[in-house]
């Protein structure tokens, strides 16, 4: 179409505790209530190093259903079968992060999004950043695009994220996306144990270290560097994320076209890791 437009946002840049409180998943029919408890830890039960598919199954991945609560959504994989028992294997799931929105929920006693709001949003001036609410009117939201095999584009089905705001239901810019990766820069917004936590790989129960921590996967790139980082696919979007800790650089690209070829955009990183040789 003659007004098609796929942007792409690309920003390098140089430059509150987490409380990871014990809980118990208590199923209860077709509920399954969140509380604080004596049960496994945050840690063990994430699902990095978990038990549930990272896949969606059947039309889940272009769901256009609200789900009014958080707890609500996870109806949607709460009866799947686990991949391997706790703790064996590694395995990322978009889902366990529906899980840990529901355990911040029960141990801080707020709604997800207003938590998210009040503890992350604000205090690091995260102006275009906000659940993608696909009943409201959000100024600026773009248009969402998919191409197919023969790489013709058209506008992306509409799409419902209530059911997994904390795995994939926010927008946000690729400047907003560097100023929330400088905050991990260094101690301030979360302390020293915070950070460490964050950017320590999980181990398996038998000592195997995997690859991911608590929300980053973590290597050393060509330099030496400790690197962090995450991408992120949805329907009409893709994003990349990278901090540098030990160089102080946090690069960031969106785009919003399913499955982009990101390919391209980290030869500008390259350039940054060149320049320091």
């Amino acid at each position: 179409a003659g007004n098609t437009e796929v942007k792409a946002g690309l920003w390098v840049e140089n430059v509150g505790d987490i409380m990871f409180s014990r809980f118990q998943l208590i199923g209860m029919g077709t509920d399954l209530l969140v509380t604080p408890g004596n049960g496994q830890s945050v840690t063990s039960l994430w699902l990095e190093t978990g038990f549930l598919d990272t896949a969606y199954r059947g039309a889940e991945f272009t769901s256009n259903r609200r789900y009014a609560t958080v707890t609500a959504g996870l109806a949607i994989f709460k009866d799947d079968s686990l991949l391997f028992p706790p703790g064996t294997r590694f395995s990322y799931s978009t889902y366990g992060w529906n899980l840990i929105s529901a355990v911040v929920e029960g141990a801080s006693g707020e709604d997800f999004l207003a938590y998210m709001s009040r503890h992350v949003i604000r205090p690091l001036g995260l102006r275009h950043t906000a659940p993608d609410r696909a009943d409201s009117v959000i100024p600026e939201r773009t248009t969402f695009y998919e191409a197919d095999s023969t790489g013709t584009i058209a506008v992306a089905p509409t799409v419902d994220n209530s059911y997994k705001w904390a795995g994939g239901g926010f927008l946000s810019t690729a400047e907003d996306l560097v100023r929330f990766g400088s905050a991990h820069l260094k101690p301030g917004w979360l302390s020293a144990p915070s950070l460490d936590l964050l950017f320590t790989p999980q181990h398996t129960t038998d000592g195997r270290a995997t690859e991911y921590g608590v929300g980053w996967f973590v290597a050393t790139d060509s330099l030496g560097h400790r690197i962090v980082y995450h991408g992120g696919g949805s329907v009409g979007g893709t994003t990349g994320f990278i901090v540098d800790r030990d160089a102080g650089i946090v690069f960031a690209v969106v785009t919003n076209l399913t499955n982009a070829p990101l390919g391209p955009a980290w030869r500008v990183r390259e350039m940054f890791e060149k320049s320091g040789r």
